[in-house]
């Protein structure tokens, strides 16, 4: 998700600068030649032995006392080896490379010398470090005595002691970053490291201020939309007719949605809805055991893209009802009964199975449930804002063309002569243009705040590398014992906005409420009263 390429690269680039130019003109006349023991595996190269002071690597006992200075070429002295090799130890946050790089690294600095030769690291040693060390080579090449293109000094089929050496593998990944088996959760280069499941650019109260901003919104918006359907059954003679029912066919899909965002409230269900065992967040989902996440998603979008439908059905049976002139609009509306069901519900299944058969589900902590394209926005674009962008200009065409109809024909027309039909047909009037100015300001809000994400997106992922490149730095320098000196202090230069966040939730909820609104009269008050004294 984020570009980790020169986290670790920086920890260590100084050793490959001034120090490497000057000690390499004092080694290039070393006059190379091996003794091949093929019995044994092993391949020497002639080169002066001197004892080891501290005959350690890493922390670890190397199996010998006696070493050598031809092989690293940034190094004159043992003390030299020993600040070189403290350069590398910034490769401790990403454990992976860590784990393969050390023997490599103490083969070529403190190789084993004996009789006059020293022991060659293997082309295996070598090879084995360029995939889960891949983030050395992506700004920055290896220095040449770490090359294994040199067949010289690092020939095949050769055994090193130090292969069989064991080494301290116990380091984890620097915070945000947390350790995962799963190669869709790497940070990029920083093989067995992902992003930690709480979103790093918001802390622990942020994430819990937007929940809690979740609990009422959802919870209101179910229980509104639960009223507008039970209003509905109650009088489901006179509200069993169109466009009537549309609306309490879209109360039920707001009802399945917003019971999706409830989900995470039931106890434990958040972390299992949008986190892995790992800690990391799920991403490019469904995939086995994660059953909470699917379900939400499920729930979530296949309610949003069925009420979008029905929305759109809606204005469509206005515009019938409206302006259409001649035959009889509501026999035309009842025809097309079974194709507005088939359309509502058959779409938002058939994207719902597309979706999850191309694993584009993703988990994110502060909405605290997995949806579309949190993670790739092509998908987010091709499943969510395209459908909603389509749907808002035909929606907007069908009530443009409803309100034209209202205020320009019917409120004028001789034909309506009685007083209290004049009033009803106001009354629509306002209330129509109202819902599609809500509906309009809904719809601009929220591809406004995808926009916005879209835009700003790169520049976010800038400021966390930074920030997690900082972090690296001030590991290492504890690695350095350079614990005198003050840390640097790693903050987030750019971060999504909470108020952009808090409005998206706004215009999201706020369609449920509207729609439940249409529910909100005296006949309905009426008929719960009925209702009651039966």
């Amino acid at each position: 998700m984020y570009s980790g390429a020169s986290v670790i690269v920086l920890i260590f680039l100084a050793s490959f600068s001034n120090a490497s130019v000057n000690s390499h003109s004092s080694k290039t006349g070393l006059k190379y030649f091996y003794k091949d023991h093929l019995d044994q595996g092993v391949c020497l190269q002639e080169a002066p032995c001197r004892p080891i002071h501290n005959a350690t690597c890493f922390g670890t006992i190397l199996p010998y006392s006696f070493t050598s200075l031809a092989l690293a070429e940034d190094s004159l002295s043992h003390f030299e080896v020993q600040d070189n090799l403290a350069l590398w130890q910034g490769l401790r946050s990403v454990p992976r490379c860590w784990a393969v790089v050390q023997p490599l690294l103490c083969a070529v600095y403190m190789p084993k010398c004996e009789n006059g030769s020293i022991f060659l690291p293997s082309q295996e040693m070598c090879r084995i470090t360029r995939g889960p060390c891949k983030s050395v080579e992506v700004k920055h090449s290896w220095p040449s005595f770490l090359r294994c293109e040199n067949k010289k000094l690092f020939p095949p089929r050769c055994r090193n002691p130090l292969q069989e050496v064991k080494f301290n593998t116990s380091y984890k990944c620097i915070p945000p970053l947390v350790e995962t088996d799963n190669k869709d959760n790497w940070f990029h280069e920083v093989e067995g490291c992902g992003i930690q499941c709480q979103n790093p650019f918001f802390t622990e109260e942020e994430h819990d201020n937007n929940h809690f901003l979740i609990k009422i919104f959802a919870g209101a918006c179910f229980a509104m939309g639960l009223f507008a359907v039970v209003t509905s059954l109650i009088r489901w003679k006179a509200a069993n007719r169109y466009p009537g029912v549309i609306i309490f066919y879209i109360n039920i899909c707001v009802m399945v949605a917003s019971f999706g965002w409830l989900i995470q409230f039931f106890p434990g269900a958040r972390e299992r809805i949008v986190c892995r065992h790992d800690g990391t967040m799920h991403l490019h989902q469904p995939s086995s055991g994660e059953h909470l996440c699917s379900l939400t998603f499920v729930l979530v979008y296949a309610g949003v893209v069925a009420a979008v439908v029905w929305f759109i059905i809606l204005t469509y049976a206005w515009y019938l009802l409206v302006v259409r002139a001649s035959g009889s609009p509501k026999d035309i509306i009842k025809k097309k009964h079974s194709s507005f069901h088939s359309a509502a519900w058959s779409l938002s299944i058939a994207l719902t199975v597309i979706i999850m058969g191309m694993k584009g589900v993703d988990g994110d902590s502060m909405s605290g449930i997995c949806f579309v394209g949190y993670d790739d926005v092509y998908l987010r674009m091709g499943f969510l804002l395209i459908p909603l962008l389509v749907a808002g200009f035909i929606s907007l065409g069908f009530l443009v063309a409803v309100l034209h109809k209202l205020i320009k024909e019917k409120l004028n027309s001789e034909e309506v002569a009685n007083i209290q039909v004049k009033k009803n047909i106001q009354c629509m009037t306002v209330r129509i243009a109202l819902f599609t100015v809500l509906a309009m300001g809904f719809i601009i809000t929220t591809l406004g705040c995808h926009l916005y994400d879209f835009l700003h997106r790169e520049e976010w992922q800038e400021s966390l590398r930074e920030y997690i490149v900082c972090l690296a730095m001030n590991s290492a320098q504890s690695y350095l014992n350079m614990g005198e000196m003050p840390a640097t202090k790693c903050v987030l230069k750019s971060k999504p906005s909470i108020f952009v966040i808090r409005l998206h939730l706004v215009s999201m909820f706020g369609f449920g409420f509207m729609m439940s609104s249409w529910f909100y009269t005296r006949r309905s008050l009426e008929s719960w009263k009925r209702f009651i004294y039966r």
